[in-house]
């Protein structure tokens, strides 16, 4: 005799998945149109700030660092959402010379103790934390870049050489 199990418990736990899916789906679709419409409003409020000659505000989180995947619908912050996540990024690349110093002097400081498992660690930690300065300095430079160059109407090339003489 072969058993199907509880064919009533089937049906709840499928209505509670397919219920799930669409609580799911309809947040996702009310994500997309508020990204949406909060990049358009930015972008008006820049274009009169722009016609008006006055500087734009920076606005938490900024448009730029909204990323729209009109293929998938999906929505991604690639830069602060939070007035906390701003301030913590701005100390952290304010520091970012400490921490490079830091690895600097921890290396010459292995070389001198090679066989010293606290500094071992220090530099692992530290590699980390310059490692992370390094992957985001470029998307960082790239986003201001993007960011100099709509606000002013400068030309890439001379956006670029502004920033990376």
């Amino acid at each position: 005799m072969q058993r199907n199990g509880n064919t009533r418990a089937q049906l709840i736990y499928l209505e509670y998945i397919m219920s799930f899916e669409a609580d799911r789906s309809a947040a996702g679709a009310e994500l997309l149109k508020t990204a949406v419409e909060y990049k358009e409003k930015w972008a008006s409020i820049f274009a009169e700030c722009d016609r008006r000659d006055i500087d734009r505000p920076d606005p938490l989180p900024h448009p730029d660092d909204v990323v729209i995947d009109y293929k998938t619908g999906e929505v991604r912050f690639n830069g602060p959402v939070l007035t906390e996540q701003k301030d913590a990024r701005d100390l952290a690349l304010q520091m970012r010379e400490d921490f490079e110093r830091g690895l600097e002097i921890c290396v010459k400081a292995m070389e001198a103790d090679p066989n010293n498992l606290d500094l071992r660690r220090i530099h692992g930690e530290l590699t980390k934390i310059v490692d992370w300065f390094e992957k985001r300095s470029a998307f960082f430079w790239v986003s201001l870049r993007g960011r100099l160059r709509c606000s002013t109407g400068w030309s890439r090339r001379r956006v670029s050489r502004l920033i990376f003489r």
